[in-house]
């Protein structure tokens, strides 16, 4: 099935047949080993998708002709790149894809985990971020001390 994955769109339907088998496993009662099968393929699924639309050049206005002042429909050139809505894209599940595709590239060990549903999408992007943010927050090993007050404070003792 992801051999047969050469597009966004292609990449968007095996998704949600991926997605609609594992609702399926979970209702059937198939057992765990189904149902992680299933989700482990749209993960891999979301994970093409993310990687097509990174690759994707975005559709500017230099891919459509027409819609000047005169008041003329803007039309697509026949070699437009695709837009989400053509896709059945949203932008958040573009946002998640490409997110998700990210996480792959830089830590396989978390999408593994992601595929095993041992974590969720969302909990591996919070870590992502509170590790990113911890460290531009981390302090400076010096000791700070207040030399004089500030301006606003000075009246109140």
């Amino acid at each position: 099935m992801l051999a047969e994955v050469h597009d966004a769109g292609d990449a968007h339907r095996l998704m949600a047949k991926a997605s609609a088998a594992e609702h399926y496993a979970r209702k059937a009662q198939l057992g765990e080993d189904a149902i992680t099968y299933a989700h482990a393929i749209k993960i891999d699924a979301e994970v093409l998708l993310g990687k097509f639309l990174k690759e994707t050049e975005k559709r500017s206005g230099k891919h459509s002709r027409g819609g000047g002042s005169s008041g003329t429909q803007r039309v697509p050139l026949p070699d437009a790149p695709s837009t989400l809505e053509e896709l059945g894209v949203t932008k958040k599940l573009s946002a998640e894809a490409q997110a998700l595709h990210t996480i792959a590239e830089e830590q396989p060990e978390q999408v593994k985990a992601i595929k095993e549903r041992k974590k969720s999408v969302t909990q591996v992007r919070r870590e992502a971020k509170r590790a990113s943010v911890s460290e531009a927050a981390a302090l400076p090993s010096e000791k700070y001390r207040l030399t004089s007050l500030p301006y606003w404070y000075r009246g109140l003792s």
